[in-house]
């Protein structure tokens, strides 16, 4: 009888295993779809800042730059990323020394879903 119930153990271990991992494959794939990047990073007082979002849907993408006490400095919103085209980039240009957070806010076309990133960015 303990020998079954290990053997039933085993099996229940194994089939839950496999059944669970095609989610995180799933999961790993969405990760993977979106990308967002800010370059120079550190940036010097001034210098052009880079920040580009890499995508392989069709979104609306929104740019916003906090200050480290949570006020807006700068906004671009409405900017528009069509099917084929796989990055949108916006550069700013901050004079002001300090840290920095950049949130990029990506709007799916298609179902209204919006998924939001936020990256620190910091000026010497």
């Amino acid at each position: 009888m303990k020998k079954v119930l290990q053997i039933t153990s085993s099996i229940i271990i194994i089939l839950s295993l496999s059944f669970f991992s095609p989610l995180k494959a799933q999961n790993s794939q969405i990760e993977k779809e979106t990308q967002f990047n800010i370059y120079p990073n550190p940036v010097i007082s001034g210098q052009v800042v880079t920040v580009e979002v890499e995508v392989d849907e069709n979104k609306i993408v929104d740019y916003f730059v906090f200050d480290f006490a949570g006020r807006l400095i700068e906004e671009s919103t409405g900017h528009s990323l069509g099917f084929g085209e796989v990055s949108l980039e916006k550069e700013f240009t901050i004079e002001k020394e300090g840290m920095y957070f950049v949130k990029v806010i990506m709007e799916d076309v298609s179902t209204n879903a919006k998924k939001s990133m936020v990256k620190k960015l910091s000026i010497h």
